[in-house]
């Protein structure tokens, strides 16, 4: 980054900003990634508890229709 300052001709001044640029937007997609990754994560694990409290809920509906009939 240092080397855009002090770049002594146009060309290396373009390289050494096109560099710079580049490594910036690969940072920030780096972090962006890993921030949907987090949060996917616990999508899925909300969405896995969220299935799992309505099998259970309709599984005891079933048992209580069940022991009404008899």
């Amino acid at each position: 980054m240092f080397q855009v300052f002090t770049a002594g001709d146009l060309e290396q001044l373009l390289f050494c900003g096109l560099i710079a640029v580049a490594a910036f937007n690969g940072l920030g997609l780096l972090k962006l990634w890993f921030f949907l990754e987090m949060n996917l994560e616990r999508d899925r694990n909300w969405t896995a508890r969220e299935l799992k409290r309505l099998e259970i809920a309709l599984t005891s509906d079933r048992l209580n229709a069940a022991a009404d009939l008899k």
